[in-house]
């Protein structure tokens, strides 16, 4: 273990000598978060005239800065400030007393205790290196990264891990991978004196921030043992209220977010005393200033035109239904793999019914209840295909209109020609034994999920999907040109119209629109770019719609994405004024340094208090405007009505104090144990949280050494049981020198998710007791021979 906590690890080590090694319950729902990225280094050498000028400047704390961070070093705390009022300025202020440095003051910075460790986390790679800017600025030393792809040694090497951790006292990271390195026990807790949770309403449920506070901090608390000493935690927000409000209890609500964030993350909660100050007289005074800047724009849904209907008649007779014969071709052979064959003609019926859906809310909820099984990769990869690709016709029909269909065809085209071509040329290497130039084989070349869905495909079927998307764009673009069937939604005029106005009004005008989806953000700027070449010829656009994590040749419009250096081109070229539009979606919603606009508008329907803070807050200049597009603009004044109670209702809460402890005192008695498997040596830990995802590693480990692994996984739900209950059975093989049975059947489960966890589970603890994993839960390939 590192040595940087030696006062804490030896009275903890005894602490955990005598927890039981098989723990098993259920508490905590797996998902995969998406942590891996794409980086490159920012150049860290300033020049000698920008350091002294860096070196000048006085950093003061305003006086509601000053007096939030006073209380905040007291206890753990949420510190919830507005947007652009300088919450990561304070974080950054209690960075520098924790390490005791003076951030007017460039002496002692070679005395910093390099024992104390500081963990700064963010949601998103874009935000990594704009964090640690900030923070080298001001504290002025050397700020570490712990991400994904970037950091793919060090997070997965023990040594190449600790050799970084001693290099730094201060750390940006991905909490996913810091939630990782904490399972495989290279550090533990202890090794952490300080914890900073950016946007900290996300701690719940499974985001990582809750898993490593409820599996890694609480786990070890409620063991009530003095001797142990853990991070000070802190959360930042603007927007606690993460979720839609219930009825109308505005104190409820606010209540209920409040008192989970104090809960998850064991804090008391501190508030800006502009929002303490907030009563029925400065709710009135928000509202006339709302009326001003907030501009609601009302729309007509897809359904009240005849023409959407034409348009979604001619799919269904000359697209979809090609798609479901070809489909259906395939399916049934590739289903035998899986068993289990009465389900095919239930799955059959829920495909064509999906086939006669005119809207995507219809789409969504057909037959989902009746189905049993849910991942259609797994079943037939054609099908899976054709879901994303409905999915994505009808949000850019609902959402743009025939015209931007037809780009999204186009895309299509070309993502096809290219796909086949890799299929072609990847025969080719195979023909040549020529592993060196293989695309599957490239590490640099590794593919995203759904290009390696299609990929998969027969060279024929991706000729045939080609085929019929050339066949399609081709019938409508006739059809267009002769008058018979065109549609543009009313959202798109509206937005055109919009736009428009401000230009006129403003030639110097920026904007940033929002909208909910990737595939919409990616239609939109083309579309949008067409408008402004014939409208405002001097005007430009671009788009941000999330990090590409794995590195690809091709752009995938399955799932379009950009790469963390383009996205920070694109915001540093926006806030440099080379373009005048900016589209994003959540990517740019929270955090990113993108300066303040004239205008920002609203595509999607406002939700959330979250959405409306964050959103709004992008448009911080005096005369400012907020667009909100809707179906119905009562109902959306009534939300942001609803968004200013909250903030009363935070007041009356607080009760004209700035702290109060909403910490729960019986957490103890409150958590369940859902520990699965601890190893008391290095803190490794095997939990409902972590168990797919070792799982999935390690089985790509072993096979990547040569050696055959192949588990089947089968869940069945038992009958007559209330609730209902599931059993999970799962078959290993392999050529390992397996010297357990190679069947397991699970006791009875709450859910499936459940059983395969506990099928994971008992693969994982075989591997570990027959010494096949080490103490950090990685593959030993030296120590282990084939069988023979």
């Amino acid at each position: 273990m590192n040595d940087n906590s030696e006062e804490n690890e030896e009275p903890a080590q005894a602490a955990f000598e005598n927890l039981a090694k098989h723990n098993i319950s259920f508490g905590i729902n797996n998902k995969k978060s998406s942590s891996e990225d794409e980086d490159s280094d920012n150049d860290n050498n300033i020049n000698n005239e920008e350091e002294a000028k860096k070196s000048e400047k006085i950093w003061n704390p305003r006086p509601y800065q000053q007096k939030i961070y006073e209380k905040a070093l007291e206890q753990n705390s949420v510190i919830f400030v507005e947007t652009g009022k300088g919450k990561t300025f304070i974080s950054i202020m209690l960075m520098a007393h924790h390490l005791g440095i003076d951030i007017n003051n460039n002496k002692n910075r070679d005395e910093i205790d390099k024992n104390k460790k500081i963990i700064f986390f963010v949601c998103d790679t874009a935000l990594i290196n704009q964090q640690k800017k900030h923070i080298e600025e001001i504290l002025k030393i050397e700020v570490g990264t712990i991400q994904g792809k970037k950091d793919k040694k060090s997070k997965s090497d023990y040594e190449a891990f600790i050799k970084k951790w001693k290099a730094f006292n201060v750390f940006v990271a991905i909490p996913s991978i810091i939630y990782k390195i904490l399972s495989c026990g290279f550090i533990n807790i202890f090794q952490i004196t300080m914890l900073i949770f950016d946007e900290c309403h996300h701690a719940n449920l499974d985001h990582p921030y809750n898993k490593i506070m409820e599996e890694f901090y609480f786990f070890y608390k409620k063991l009530n043992k003095p001797i142990l000493k853990f991070p000070r935690i802190y959360g930042l927000t603007a927007s606690p209220m993460k979720t839609r409000i219930n009825g109308n209890s505005y104190r409820a609500a606010a209540n209920e977010a409040l008192v989970k964030l104090s809960e998850n993350l064991d804090s008391v909660i501190i508030i800006d005393p502009e929002v303490i100050n907030f009563g029925q007289k400065q709710i009135d005074e928000q509202e006339k200033d709302d009326e001003k800047k907030n501009v609601f724009v009302e729309v007509k849904t897809h359904v009240e035109f005849i023409e959407y209907k034409k348009v979604i008649l001619e799919l269904h007779n000359n697209f979809f239904n090609k798609i479901s014969i070809l489909g259906y071709a395939k399916f049934p052979e590739k289903y035998k793999e899986f068993g289990d064959k009465k389900n095919i003609s239930l799955y059959q019926e829920y495909i064509k019914e999906k086939f006669k859906s005119s809207n995507l809310g219809d789409y969504n909820n057909i037959c989902q209840e009746n189905i049993q099984f849910y991942n259609l990769k797994n079943y037939n990869r054609i099908l899976y295909i054709f879901e994303k690709m409905q999915r994505h016709i009808f949000l850019i029909l609902e959402n743009l209109g025939l015209e931007s269909l037809i780009t999204y065809f186009d895309k299509l085209i070309q993502l096809y020609e290219k796909l086949h071509q890799k299929k072609e040329n990847e025969k080719e290497n195979e023909d040549n034994s020529n592993e060196d130039s293989s695309y599957i084989n490239s590490e640099e070349n590794e593919e995203s999920e759904d290009e390696e869905i299609i990929l998969n495909l027969d060279s024929e079927i991706i000729s045939l999907l080609k085929k019929y998307y050339q066949d399609i764009k081709e019938n409508l673009c006739s059809k267009m040109i002769k008058g018979e069937l065109y549609y543009t939604s009313d959202r798109l005029n509206k937005l055109f119209e919009t736009v428009g106005n401000l230009f006129k009004s403003n030639d110097k005008a920026k904007l940033i629109i929002f909208i909910a989806n990737r595939i919409v953000a990616h239609i939109l700027n083309p579309t949008l770019s067409k408008f402004l070449k014939e409208k405002f010829p001097n005007k430009k656009c671009n788009e941000i719609i999330g990090v590409n994590y794995k590195k690809t040749k091709s752009s995938l419009e399955l799932t379009p994405t950009i790469t963390l250096s383009k996205l920070n081109k694109i915001v540093k070229d926006f806030n440099d004024d080379n373009f005048d539009i900016l589209i994003g979606t959540s990517a740019i919603e929270e955090g990113l340094d993108i300066q303040s606009c004239n205008a920002v508008i609203s595509l999607a329907e406002i939700q959330t208090p979250k959405s409306y803070i964050q959103m709004k807050g992008r448009a911080r200049k005096t005369d400012s405007l907020f667009y909100i597009f809707s179906y119905s603009i009562e109902e959306t004044k009534g939300k942001v009505r609803d968004f200013l109670e909250i903030r009363k209702s935070m007041k009356e809460l607080f009760n004209n104090d700035i702290k109060k402890d909403f910490r729960r005192m019986n957490y103890i008695k409150e958590k369940k144990d859902f520990i699965f498997r601890f190893n008391p040596k290095t803190h490794s830990k095997l939990t409902p949280g972590n168990v797919s995802i070792f799982f999935n590693e390690i089985r790509q480990q072993i096979e990547s050494c040569g050696y055959k692994f192949a588990p089947k996984i089968y869940v069945a739900d038992i009958k007559n049981t209330t609730p209902q209950k599931f059993i999970g059975k799962i078959d290993v093989i392999t050529d390992l020198k397996w010297k357990v049975k190679e069947s397991y059947k699970t006791n009875l489960c709450n859910s499936k998710d459940d059983a395969t966890k506990m099928c994971y589970l008992w693969v994982l603890i075989s591997l570990i007791e027959q010494k096949y994993l080490d103490d950090h839960l990685k593959f030993c390939k030296d120590k282990h021979e084939k069988k023979q």
